[in-house]
């Protein structure tokens, strides 16, 4: 008979530990990898940011693989990478040059939307991925010039470019594996923001 287990997961924590109360996991995908059937894992107060798969799932209503936050703690799963080493280009625009490797496996900078569901041009230029700056979505501008006159969007406007958002983001192709990204608004200590873009060439 299976022995049924309890895992710890806490930002605190180490992939290499135990998983207990006392050695906590340091990710949710670590306790996904090693939980079986019946078996429960705990998440602790924290921001997680990862993309969790669990290797196997529960085989009746009786032995499920439960993940709960911790009693009285709200642990956060995100799936945005914060963002740190933005430079001042000038006034309100900033800039920063973000790895592709950032993205692992699958880049959203290099999926182009379409549709006629589309608030914006025709050509593929507009991209999947998405920009944030403490919770709040930036629309994606074509060009420098564009950001440096970007403008507060409530809503889409029609015949813009996609979506609503605060001021806009510029992704250039800057070589070397990566992009760089402009923002029209001071970014903040306490910012958070994830971009990326296809390998140039």
């Amino acid at each position: 008979m299976q022995m049924i287990r309890e895992y710890h997961v806490a930002v605190t924590g180490n992939d290499r530990a135990a998983g207990s109360a006392a050695e906590p996991f340091a990710t949710i995908q670590r306790a996904a990898d090693v939980a079986m059937p019946g078996d429960t894992v705990i998440v602790h107060e924290g921001v997680y940011r990862e993309w969790v798969d669990p290797r196997m799932g529960g085989i009746s209503d009786l032995e499920r693989i439960t993940y709960r936050a911790a009693e009285g703690e709200k642990p956060v799963i995100k799936g945005s990478e914060r963002i740190t080493n933005w430079e001042n280009v000038k006034g309100t625009v900033w800039k920063a040059v973000v790895p592709n490797s950032l993205f692992g496996d699958f880049n959203p900078y290099d999926t182009y939307l379409y549709g006629d569901w589309m608030i914006g041009p025709a050509y593929p230029t507009l991209h999947l991925g998405d920009v944030y700056l403490n919770g709040s979505s930036f629309y994606e501008a074509l060009t420098l010039e564009e950001v440096e006159k970007a403008q507060r969007r409530e809503t889409g406007l029609q015949g813009t470019h996609r979506g609503s958002g605060r001021y806009g983001v510029s992704v250039v192709c800057a070589g070397g594996g990566g992009d760089d990204f402009y923002l029209g608004e001071f970014p903040g200590s306490g910012s958070e923001s994830g971009a990326g873009r296809d390998q140039c060439t």
